[in-house]
């Protein structure tokens, strides 16, 4: 005999009825029930689907859907498998046929198929609105001969009247080499109805036992029991009465009983057992026979402890080797009892435990991250999750070097938070600021993990905050060893070093409102007299890039800038033995021509040559805003790509022009209008030329010896402007293209700048 699981079934939850007929008689047309598309909502679908394979026909069986108030229904559609779609040709009247079986009814028969061809079988459940549930399907391949020998019948029937319930159990069939299972019918016993087509009808496979609650003490109930084989054949129904009564007197009775509150540590299952006579044995298993004589008998059950006031007990605890999801799946589940008193009588009955949750809540989300410079915090806000026993949010954060590579940065998860730097927000807190940021670092990883009541943990989200202000990118420093001839580049040759540092680069052209927060327009560009500033003639507008100003003014506004926002301006002049930054005293010096306008603006007078501000030098360790060199530029339009590898673009981040450069124009557009390089950089090609610190000298070649901040001056007043202007043809917005255009005193519509920041 096969060693069985149990099954319960709620009478008052769940009713199964089937009629073990053909599809005709139980069809109903589609036009029977009305559309109502009032409710929505989708039945809930059938279980244990199974097909029985005959001569040319199959049949279904199923378990009926449990929310079965409103089934109209069960939609059986059936298609030949793809495997075989080539057996169409033979039957085509078979391809996607369906029909509406009517409700209480589990069962069905399609007639005519073929032998020997798989079909695809599909049940979904209907509801009197035409809600359809999820589909249960299933295969089978029709056979050439059709069993129709009945199996044989259970023997060793036995009913047992309990509170509300009744226990069934038997010994299986003896032939079980091809039973499929046990059809359990049961209703309320009258002389004039003895099983009726009306019947409740459970299918079970595999069960010895089964226990049917939800009955009424008191009120008769008759059972029957059939086998059915793996043709759909029954045996003969073997039936008895029984009736449900109050277990008051019973000579021996389990009552189970454990706490309501969730755990993941330990639960306690206590068994109150009472009996005429002494308990002798009492054991449980999970999944265990609901009949007492097999518990009992079952190697694998375990014996319960008995506590000194005469009661039982088993204690569930998790096991630590395994994970939180495999403990809650083993650990929850139902449970049966059974005991045995000295008088030999036995009684099972079962508990189902779903307090261990080991499930921790919903991570957080829509985290953000918000450097403020100024105020050297980052403030972290996130959305918490809508877990009813969500509890509170843990951030464990770390500092990252600038000289840590960028893939360890975002593989954060390899590296362990080696600093106890712990944060505990409880919930309904959604935003913490911290404080003190060491901005010597390059960013900082948060990782956010949620917590429960019983202090399930999830395994947490990371974010990177990178200390980089708005509106830039951290671009990593390289070293170019001069071993290779970068491709078409005049500045990254051969035999020529040069180091290129850590910065933060604008991803910008710097703005006409930038501009104007420190600086103001005056002087004229040709020698004619008159102010000059951005017009509509070449674009004026406040997201459009500044032009119209000289080279010592762009110097000016990145001190000016430097100093408003707390950080170390990198230009300075050498005034009585010091290195001034100060733009106010550089104003004082005799020749300086800066001048300023009633609103503190700054602007330079003079439009000739000045010999004091050309000697303005800059500090590469400043962090302070300044232009940058001509082989950071370059760096920069490659989008840091320093390999005569073939992959080299033509213009800043494309082969295509017209992707990232505005060229052979009349006016200028505004910034970050077309596409951004590999680095997050816009119009590093096209737009404004952008002026860098070198100087340029014609005569001067860049060779292995120029040093990283280009050639000598030598009282040369041009500098080198690179990525060509809105007006000027394509071929000047190469990312290998070098120009200069006029003098530093000069001011013309087509030049700008772009900024860049040193990081220490």
């Amino acid at each position: 005999m096969k060693k069985s699981r149990w099954l319960t079934a709620a009478v008052a939850a769940t009713t199964f009825v089937f009629s073990f007929m053909g599809c005709k008689s139980e069809v109903i047309t589609k036009t029977e029930y009305v559309d109502k598309k009032a409710d929505e909502v989708a039945p809930e679908a059938v279980t244990d689907l199974k097909a029985f394979e005959r001569q040319n026909s199959v049949k279904l069986m199923w378990n009926e859907a449990t929310d079965d108030t409103e089934v109209y229904g069960y939609e059986v559609s059936y298609d030949i498998s793809p495997l075989n779609a080539l057996s169409r040709v033979a039957l085509p009247a078979l391809d996607k046929k369906s029909m509406i079986i009517a409700p209480n009814v589990g069962e069905c028969t399609i007639y005519s198929l073929t032998s020997g061809v798989e079909y695809t079988f599909t049940v979904k459940t209907v509801d009197t609105s035409g809600n359809r549930s999820t589909a249960a399907t299933v295969k089978a391949t029709p056979k050439d001969e059709v069993d129709t020998t009945a199996p044989e019948a259970v023997t060793n029937f036995i009913a047992t009247g309990k509170d509300r319930s009744v226990l069934l159990t038997w010994d299986e069939a003896s032939d079980d080499i091809d039973v499929y299972g046990y059809e359990i019918s049961f209703e309320e016993f009258t002389l004039e109805s003895v099983i009726s087509s009306n019947a409740k009808k459970i299918i079970v496979v595999d069960n010895d036992g089964l226990s049917i609650s939800g009955l009424t003490n008191g009120t008769e109930y008759i059972f029957s029991i059939k086998t059915i084989d793996t043709s759909g054949n029954k045996s003969q129904g073997v039936s008895k009465r029984v009736t449900p009564e109050d277990p008051v007197g019973e000579a021996l009775n389990i009552t189970l009983s454990t706490s309501e509150e969730k755990t993941n540590t330990s639960l306690t299952v206590n068994a109150t057992i009472t009996s005429e006579n002494t308990i002798t044995e009492v054991l449980y298993k999970k999944n265990g026979s609901v009949n007492p004589k097999t518990l009992l008998s079952d190697p694998e059950a375990k014996t319960m402890t008995k506590n000194p006031d005469g009661t039982f007990s088993f204690t569930l605890k998790p096991d630590p080797q395994s994970t939180d999801e495999s403990n809650e799946d083993f650990l929850n589940g139902t449970y049966t009892v059974a005991a045995k008193d000295r008088a030999g009588r036995m009684d099972a009955t079962q508990i189902t435990i779903t307090n261990f949750d080991f499930t921790a809540p919903a991570e957080v989300s829509n985290i953000s991250t918000d450097y403020s410079e100024k105020n050297t915090t980052i403030l972290l806000k996130w959305d918490e999750p809508a877990d009813a026993d969500y509890e509170k949010v843990i951030i464990e954060y770390k500092s990252v070097d600038y000289n840590d590579s960028s893939e360890e940065a975002e593989e954060s998860e390899s590296t362990e938070y080696n600093v106890a730097r712990k944060i505990i927000i409880n919930k309904e807190t959604t935003e913490y600021a911290l404080e003190q940021i060491d901005t010597s670092k390059s960013h900082y990883v948060f990782k956010f993990q949620t917590v429960d009541s019983l202090g399930n943990k999830s395994t947490g989200v990371e974010k990177i905050c990178y200390l980089c202000p708005e509106g830039f990118v951290e671009v990593p420093g390289a070293e170019f060893t001069g071993n290779i001839t970068v491709q078409s580049s005049q500045i990254f040759r051969a035999n020529r070093n040069l180091t290129i540092k850590a910065m933060y680069a604008c991803d910008h052209e710097v703005t006409q409102s930038e501009y104007k927060k420190y600086m103001t327009y005056y002087g004229s560009g040709y020698g004619n007299g008159n102010a000059i500033k951005p017009s509509s003639t070449y674009g004026e507008g406040d997201n459009k890039p500044a032009y119209y100003i000289n080279f010592y003014e762009m110097l000016i506004y990145c001190n000016l800038r430097s100093i408003d926002e707390g950080l170390t301006p990198a230009y300075y002049l050498v005034i009585d033995n010091q290195n001034v930054t100060d733009i106010a005293a550089w104003s004082k010096q005799e020749g300086s021509n800066i001048a300023r306008d009633a609103f503190d603006k700054y602007y330079i007078l003079s439009t000739t040559k000045n010999d004091l501000l050309n000697t303005i030098e800059f500090d590469r360790e400043a962090n302070g805003y300044r232009l940058p060199t001509e082989a950071e530029w370059e760096y920069l339009a490659r989008g840091g790509n320093l390999e005569n590898d073939g992959n080299q673009t033509t213009f800043s981040g494309s082969n295509t022009a017209a992707d990232v450069a505005q060229t052979g124009k009349s006016v200028c557009t505004d910034v970050k209008k077309l596409s951004a390089n590999a680095f997050g950089l816009y119009d590093m090609s096209g737009n404004i030329g952008e002026t860098c610190w070198d100087y340029y000298n014609s005569s001067i070649a860049i060779s292995g010896n120029t040093p990283d901040t280009g050639v000598n001056h030598d009282n040369n007043f041009y500098h080198i402007v690179r990525g060509g202007s809105y007006s000027a043809s394509t071929a000047y917005a190469y990312v290998y293209n070098r120009n200069t255009y006029y003098a530093a005193w000069v001011r013309n519509p087509t030049t700008g700048f772009r900024v860049v920041r040193t990081i220490k």
